[in-house]
C-alpha cells in the first residue's frame, strides 16, 4: 500500500497535535510496510526528504505573501500541493498510490483536484471543525472554511474523526452520513492500526 498525507504541518514545523501525530502516523506505518509520502507546508524550505524511517517527505512553501486571511492563504498554497501530488503519482520507478489522507481543511481544495485528475479515493481527518474555533462561524471567512470543510466530507470515502464532539457535530452541522464517519482518538493505544484498517476499507481491503 502506498499513501500520502497532507498535513498542514509536519517536524520541524510543529503548531499544534496534527504534526506530533503525521509524525507517529507516517513512522508506524512505515514499520507495517505501508509506503508513506507526507506533503506538507514550510516556511521557507521545500523540496524532497526521505527521513532515517523511511518516509519521504515533500515540503512545499506558499508562492504568494502577504495575506488577507488563513483561507487566501490556504487557497494559494493549494496550487503547491497540487503540484507536489502529482510528482508524487508521476515519480519514477514508484508504485501505485492506494489513496490520500488529508489532515484537515486546509489540503482538501488539492485532495479533492488529485482525487478527480488521478482517481485516488480521499480519507478526510479531522480534530476540530469551524464551529468549535470560531467566534463568529457564521461571518464570511468562517463561512468559507465549512464550505471547504463540508466539500472534505462529501468527497472523501471514509472521515476520520479524532473525538465525540468532532463526529457528532460532522453529522449536526455538515449532515455527514453517520456511516461514513470513523471514530479513532489519536489517544488510543491501537489508532495506527485502526487507522490503517480504515484505510483497507477505503480502498477495497478491508
Amino acid at each position: 500500500m502506498r499513501v500520502l498525507i497532507l498535513t498542514p504541518e509536519f517536524p520541524p514545523r510543529i503548531v499544534g497535535k496534527i504534526g506530533e501525530d503525521v509524525s507517529a502516523l507516517a513512522s508506524e506505518l512505515r514499520k507495517a510496510g505501508v509506503s508513506v509520502e507526507v506533503i506538507t507546508y514550510h516556511e521557507s524550505v521545500s523540496g524532497v526528504e526521505t527521513l532515517d524511517n523511511g518516509v519521504q517527505v515533500r515540503r512545499v512553501s506558499n508562492p504568494v505573501s502577504p495575506h488577507i486571511n488563513i483561507l487566501t492563504w490556504t487557497l494559494n498554497v493549494s496550487s503547491e500541493i497540487q503540484r507536489a501530488v502529482a510528482d508524487a503519482v508521476y515519480a519514477p520507478a514508484s508504485p501505485q498510490i492506494d489513496l490520500i489522507d488529508v489532515q484537515e481543511w486546509h489540503g482538501v481544495v488539492a485532495a479533492v483536484a488529485a482525487k478527480k485528475a488521478f482517481g485516488l479515493p480521499i480519507i478526510y481527518t479531522t480534530y476540530s471543525l469551524e464551529d468549535h474555533r470560531s467566534l463568529n462561524p457564521e461571518d464570511p471567512l468562517s463561512i468559507g472554511i465549512k464550505s471547504i470543510e463540508w466539500l472534505g466530507a462529501y468527497e472523501a470515502k471514509i472521515v476520520l474523526a479524532r473525538s465525540e464532539r468532532v463526529m457528532s457535530d460532522l453529522t449536526a452541522i455538515h449532515r455527514v452520513p453517520t456511516d461514513k464517519i470513523r471514530k479513532i482518538p489519536s489517544d488510543d493505544s491501537d489508532w495506527v492500526q485502526r487507522t490503517l484498517g480504515v484505510y483497507g476499507e477505503a480502498i477495497g481491503n478491508g
